[in-house]
């Protein structure tokens, strides 16, 4: 993506903090100035004053950039064999297996009953939401653009990638969908010496096989901290025993390996997980709509984990934004995934 698409976004932050909710002043100001995407920001400032679909999010300038600077970065957005499919299509999962063999002329074939199941898929919506001083909003620099587009994709990212691999996560009806690691079969890591390592990871490959797959779009998703450690790993011949893997991906046991800093650590001290899955079994939804959106007028709860909500909130301290000299912006994706057969296994407890 080039330096010009990634600033859209902030772009258009900054033309709608100085419109406060006035389409053609933001317009305005975004021709007045010299960014190269001046036009496009101000063509989807004027459609704040619309109403909008998640349809027409996906086809302004702002969507499309800010989309582009997510999903490529989420676990899902990599997994390149995952089956994308249009919402609210009914999605039917064979858990059983179907049958075939050879047949002599004139013999009966053989039949195989199929054992489906069911669902349709919605679109849900995952939120990032910063605050910057006013300051920064101001600023003509660059690094400005570059702090703020960069702050708010990377939000979303983590939250994507939290809710797609956390076993913890089993979902809430219309609001999350459950990770794909939820209630798959696990095991413990046995320790951090070679042996045990290699032992573990092959147990992990034979669970995947036995539970149905082919692994032929098998994926290993570790942690930064785990994909060092397996990189610099020696066997008992004192040779690199995984020469193939890196912090930045590389292949573990002949298998791709993704790497990314939001797979949870549970526990105290911090235990890493391992996740092996079948690719090829993960379908999700991604119309690519997004939206952005910017005000510097409310109180906010300035917490990572608010308590705050309509209909059952807890007590807290609110932050005026004007108080504070601060302003308020929010992206919003649409999307949504599920498991077709669950070929996926978690080793837990690992230490390295």
């Amino acid at each position: 993506m080039s330096k010009v698409q990634r600033h859209v976004v902030a772009h258009y932050v900054r033309a709608a903090y100085v419109g406060k909710g006035a389409p053609e002043t933001a317009a305005c100001y975004a021709m007045a100035q010299n960014w190269a995407d001046a036009e496009a920001v101000a063509t989807d400032c004027k459609a704040i004053a619309t109403a909008l679909t998640t349809t027409d999010y996906a086809s302004t300038a702002v969507a499309v950039d800010f989309s582009a600077a997510v999903r490529p970065r989420t676990i899902l957005g990599r997994l390149t064999a995952a089956r994308r499919v249009p919402p609210l299509c009914r999605i039917l999962t064979n858990r059983g297996e179907s049958a075939a063999e050879f047949v002599g002329q004139g013999k009966p074939i053989r039949l195989s009953k199929l054992d489906l199941d069911g669902g349709v898929m919605n679109e849900l919506k995952v939120c990032g939401m910063g605050v910057f001083d006013k300051e920064i909003l101001r600023s003509s620099s660059p690094q400005a653009d570059a702090v703020m587009a960069e702050d708010l994709a990377a939000a979303c990212v983590q939250a994507m990638d939290r809710a797609f691999l956390d076993p913890s996560n089993a979902g809430i009806a219309e609001e999350r969908p459950a990770a794909v690691t939820y209630g798959a079969p696990s095991l413990a890591s046995t320790g951090a010496a070679f042996a045990q390592v290699d032992a573990d990871l092959t147990n992990m490959l034979q669970m995947l096989v036995s539970a149905g797959s082919d692994a032929l779009n098998a994926t290993w998703i570790v942690r930064p901290e785990t994909a060092i450690s397996l990189s610099s790993l020696r066997d008992t011949s004192g040779a690199l025993a995984y020469p193939q893997i890196s912090v930045l991906g590389g292949t573990l046991k002949g298998v791709p390996v993704l790497v990314t800093g939001n797979l949870p650590e549970p526990g105290s001290p911090a235990l890493a997980h391992i996740v092996l899955l079948d690719a090829s079994q993960v379908t999700f939804i991604d119309e690519g709509a997004a939206k952005v959106e910017v005000f510097d007028q409310g109180s906010l709860e300035m917490l990572d984990n608010p308590t705050n909500n309509s209909a059952a909130g807890t007590a807290t301290n609110m932050i005026s934004l004007f108080q504070v000299n601060c302003a308020a912006f929010r992206g919003t994706l649409w999307t949504n995934w599920q498991m077709r057969r669950p070929f996926v296994v978690v080793m837990t407890n690992v230490s390295y």
